[in-house]
């Protein structure tokens, strides 16, 4: 789990941040979760992934915003996929249901519009932040 959601994040930053340096310029966004930011029981190795991630993508944003790199992350809460919905038992589905104040679990397209947001223009003075895409699942 550490060396997928975090390692791998480590590994692709160090990565891309050569290029981005020399053309000073670049856009880094990570996939953390809701769990990074508020776990829940049984979920231990999962948050701590996520939750070093919210971490990574702090830290990389004071050593790569003077090169004008933005590092930012988002946490996506239950969202629709086979993944989630294959693996996860219903009742916890329903839980995420009705903690939400939209009473929904979100659609790919939530975390990919806030994606193509952070890597676009409108976004070049947002650096370091990581945003929810939880329905305000976090509330």
């Amino acid at each position: 789990m550490l060396r997928t959601n975090l390692d791998g994040a480590f590994y692709f930053t160090r990565a891309v941040a050569l290029f981005m340096r020399s053309q000073e310029h670049g856009k880094i966004v990570n996939v953390t979760s809701v769990h990074g930011i508020r776990s829940e029981f049984g979920i231990a190795n999962y948050a701590s992934s996520k939750a070093g991630l919210i971490g990574l993508t702090k830290s990389s944003t004071y050593e790569l915003g003077p090169r004008n790199i933005n590092v930012n992350a988002l946490a996506p809460g239950y969202i629709r996929t086979t993944r989630l919905t294959d693996g996860v038992p219903s009742e916890v589905l329903d839980q995420a249901r009705e903690r939400s104040p939209l009473g929904r679990l979100g659609d790919s397209q939530d975390v990919a519009g806030v994606v193509l947001f952070l890597c676009s223009e409108s976004a070049r003075h947002i650096t370091g932040v990581t945003i929810p895409v939880d329905g305000g699942y976090l509330l």
